[in-house]
């Protein structure tokens, strides 16, 4: 698992989970995706993208 940071075309900087294989988890993708609809900070999708990331390497 690994937190990968990506820039959109419009210059925003957004965050999502990768497995082993280096594909998005989609259920992280769609609870990120949710949150930057909502209008989140960035911030705030980095933190729950990294603890959604110690979640899934816990289990």
């Amino acid at each position: 698992m690994k937190t990968v940071t990506f820039k959109t075309p419009d210059g925003k900087i957004r965050y999502y989970l990768s497995d082993g294989a280096g594909n998005p988890v989609p259920e992280v993708m769609d609870y990120l995706k949710f949150l930057d609809n909502q209008g989140k900070a960035r911030n705030t999708l980095r933190l729950s993208c990294y603890q959604l990331q110690n979640y899934y390497q816990y289990l």
